[in-house]
């Protein structure tokens, strides 16, 4: 048992508010209508179908990961189905990441850890208008996601393999602004707030960054703290798996929030 981890959810627990604890209008109704939406969109069950069969796929892959690894598995070959149990965004999370775009109409998203490309599925599915470009170190699971968007005919992603540190600069250099960030890779508070500053010079005031894992670690939490009183961010919200940051103008006074999920 990680008692770590344990303890940072009791913690959570203790202190996550409702609704009826927020008195800004923006995040009241971010809240009631994008964080607590409980709508079937149109792709959940089909891409609900999809994470089973990832679930039953008794295939092994070469295990490349040049971040913190898992607290599960770190051996040199791991089963498919131990990728999406263990190694992916839980469906909750994969959800609030589509009604996020979907709210917000992010065209420029960037995520970071591909992995076997479910939730970048989600992500690009919440608007046939963006442009999803995904990191991922590990070649054989660039390949497994490069074929599901085939299968899915999903023309609005491209897949950029390597190590983070070699290829994020880069690609950088090739758009005007990130709309949409998602972090799910490496998990060190070094790597993490690295990304985050390089990710700083393209975001708009609209910009939406969000970071998996936050307490996953004493240094995972670290970098969240680092994040979330950076003097460019508003408002950051801590649903314990993410942390959601906004750089939101009408937010003159910078602003906290745990919020339950």
């Amino acid at each position: 048992m990680n008692f770590y981890l344990l303890s940072q959810y009791l913690n959570y627990l203790w202190k996550a508010k409702n609704a009826h604890d927020l008195h800004s209008p923006f995040l009241y109704s971010f809240y009631t209508e994008v964080i607590n939406d409980k709508v079937e969109y149109y792709c959940f069950s089909h891409l609900r179908e999809i994470r089973k069969d990832f679930e039953k796929d008794n295939k092994k892959i070469q295990n490349i990961d040049f971040g913190a690894g898992s607290k599960k598995n770190n051996d040199t070959e791991k089963f498919i189905k131990n990728v999406a149990r263990y190694g992916i965004t839980r469906e909750k999370y994969a959800r609030l990441l589509f009604r996020m775009i979907n709210f917000f109409k992010s065209k420029n998203i960037i995520e970071m850890g591909t992995s076997l490309g479910l939730t970048t599925l989600y992500l690009a599915k919440a608007n046939s208008e963006s442009k999803v470009t995904t990191f991922e170190g590990n070649p054989a699971l660039c390949q497994i996601a490069q074929d599901l968007f085939d299968q899915e005919q999903q023309k609005n992603i491209r897949v950029v393999n390597g190590n983070f540190d070699e290829t994020l600069k880069k690609e950088l250099e090739l758009i005007n602004q990130i709309d949409f960030l998602f972090i799910d890779g490496n998990h060190r508070k070094d790597a993490t707030l690295r990304y985050f500053e390089m990710a700083l010079e393209k975001k708009q005031p609209h910009s939406v960054f969000v970071f998996d894992d936050i307490h996953w670690s004493k240094e995972m939490n670290e970098a969240w703290a680092a994040i979330r009183c950076h003097p460019d961010v508003t408002l950051s919200i801590d649903l314990f798996q993410f942390g959601i940051v906004f750089f939101r103008n009408e937010n003159y006074f910078k602003n906290h929030v745990i919020l339950k999920f």
